[in-house]
């Protein structure tokens, strides 16, 4: 084996050992749990609708907690409170900073695939560091078939939204159903975070503007006389 191959496998040793490393040393600020718990990348391109494409990365924690075998892992931490009052707590924190390069911010995030029958309310709570409260928390059934969604909005404007390098606050819900696999969505602003002014607005601003100029010629006629 060539020095050259050597030095390259060993470099490939190195970084899946710096990686493990790195995944068990990750700062977590959720509460821990006995029943599950574990966090996921996310690495993807999002347009803004404005022709600009930019990466939005990060890291979502979670866990699950059972209140029944252990009730005091969430509730008993630093004084958080329940979401409701079903068995099973699910909790998250996003870390838009994965590899410290996260182009965009994020402005929504979404449990997918939850059992609305079971599930009874839903919140955020702020966490030890101070991160980003959600403008808005709640569980989406569109297609009223009572498989729905649990929904954070974090916005439309900058100091509302979860910028490079921060992170969320705990957000949570809970329910009767104890956990399986799902999925999550996960969205950047979109156009319509934008506020720009409507036709209504503007015919306000041309009516405020035209009494404006008739004022002002009011108050010249006042100084001619």
């Amino acid at each position: 084996m060539s020095a050259k191959r050597v030095l390259v496998l060993s470099f490939l040793i190195g970084a899946i050992l710096f990686a493990r490393d790195a995944s068990a040393t990750l700062l977590r600020m959720l509460p821990e749990s006995s029943h599950y718990q574990g966090f996921v990348f996310y690495d993807e391109e999002w347009d803004n609708g404005f022709g600009d494409t930019k990466l939005l990365r990060g890291r979502i924690d979670f866990a699950v907690y059972d209140t029944w075998e252990n009730p005091d892992e969430f509730i008993g931490a630093d004084g958080y409170t329940a979401p409701g009052d079903g068995r099973y707590i699910y909790a998250y924190q996003i870390f838009n900073d994965y590899q410290f390069n996260s182009e965009e911010s994020v402005a929504y995030f979404a449990a997918l695939g939850i059992d609305m029958a079971y599930v009874y309310d839903i919140g955020s709570q702020q966490d030890p560091e101070e991160g980003i409260e959600p403008t808005e928390e709640y569980f989406s059934d569109e297609d009223s078939d009572d498989v729905g969604e649990a929904v954070w909005d974090f916005g439309l404007f900058a100091e509302e939204l979860i910028q490079a390098g921060e992170h969320s606050w705990f957000l949570a819900f809970s329910s009767d159903r104890d956990w399986v696999r799902g999925d999550y969505e996960i969205k950047g602003p979109e156009p319509s975070d934008f506020p720009v002014p409507e036709p209504a607005m503007l015919t306000l601003f041309s009516i405020g503007g035209a009494m404006l100029l008739r004022r002002g010629k009011n108050i010249f006629r006042r100084t001619d006389k």
